[in-house]
């Protein structure tokens, strides 16, 4: 990639359009080559009938609650998170096979968990 880089840098007399292209084909290259290596993903959508929220774990202690998201979606990543130290650090990527808990100081789900 590096090799295509300073090609179109250093082909000045190409026309614009010729270089436009030979851009596009070095970021759609890169592009496959982060999806090969995984870094890219892409969301799926969960099924119709599949849970997003659990309301009913708010004022559980955590680890059952995780038990109990678990049990009812096992397909599901389940992360811990204390609530609002933790939130801070978040990013705001949306993954739809991860279900985020968010437990206060003393261990007890403070927020309804969600899908994403």
């Amino acid at each position: 990639f590096f090799f295509l880089k300073f090609l179109l840098l250093g082909m000045r007399r190409i026309g614009p359009l010729l270089r436009l292209f030979l851009l596009m084909a070095l970021v759609v290259a890169s592009c496959l080559a982060e999806e090969k290596r995984g870094r890219i993903l892409t969301p799926t959508l969960p099924p119709a009938n599949a849970l997003t929220k659990w309301p009913s774990t708010v004022g559980m202690e955590g680890i059952p609650a995780c038990d109990l998201i678990k049990a009812s979606s096992p397909h599901l990543k389940v992360v811990t998170l204390v609530y609002p130290r933790d939130v801070a650090a978040l990013d705001d990527d949306m993954r739809f096979d991860r279900v985020r808990v968010y437990v206060g100081d003393d261990g007890v789900v403070a927020k309804v968990p969600r899908l994403g």
